[in-house]
């Protein structure tokens, strides 16, 4: 690792999933650098050469899986965080893990979760994550997209709110007043408010 912060590059193309991670590895003394393109990814990786990289292997220009192989044939020692937002089996994770990786996350994205498998990454074996519980609610079929859709949903209202909650403590709003700082908690509360209205919808 560096002397100076540890460099992080994401690669993930979910533009609010990109946005909330930042703000959180960047709050917790990391530089973060992000693509939605596994093709940049490879460029990124032989110009910054990170400390460790978060994969999502869903990304669209080129498989994520195969931008792991890539950077293996090059790098052995970049940790690399697979984050997917599909069920794997138990088999693939092992498949994955062979190539060599640090940690597994399911999505939706939990950031004190991740955050404590990437303080983890830097010194443990392999850790999985498991995704939030799926639940099931009276008078609906048991179909995945549904519950996926519910729980990112409901992950970013606690992201949203605890990026909130974390740079009041942090600081970062020392220099707002009461008022500023009024009006940012109310725009945090009307996202909260849409997000929880799409899920009754969808309930």
């Amino acid at each position: 690792m560096h002397n100076n912060r540890p460099k992080i590059l994401l690669v993930e193309d979910e533009a609010d999933a990109c946005c909330a991670l930042q703000s959180f590895l960047g709050r917790r003394g990391f530089t973060v650098t992000s693509t939605g393109s596994g093709l940049e990814a490879l460029s990124l990786v032989e110009v910054s050469r990170p400390d460790l990289i978060l994969l999502d292997i869903t990304i669209n220009d080129l498989n994520g899986i195969e931008v792991l192989k890539r950077v293996r044939q090059k790098d052995k020692d970049i940790k690399v965080i697979v984050i997917t937002g599909q069920m794997c089996p138990a088999s693939e994770i092992d498949s994955i893990a062979q190539l060599g990786i640090e940690g597994f996350f399911n999505k939706p994205l939990i950031l004190s979760d991740l955050g404590e498998l990437i303080n983890r990454a830097f010194g443990s074996p392999l850790v999985t994550v498991d995704p939030m519980p799926a639940f099931s609610v009276p008078g609906t079929n048991a179909d995945p997209k549904f519950h996926h859709k519910i729980t990112n949903l409901l992950s970013n209202i606690r992201n949203k709110c605890e990026n909130y909650l974390l740079d009041l403590q942090d600081g970062i709003y020392k220099n707002k007043t009461g008022e500023q700082k009024a009006q940012m908690a109310a725009d945090v509360m009307e996202d909260v408010i849409r997000k929880v209205d799409e899920v009754s919808k969808i309930l």
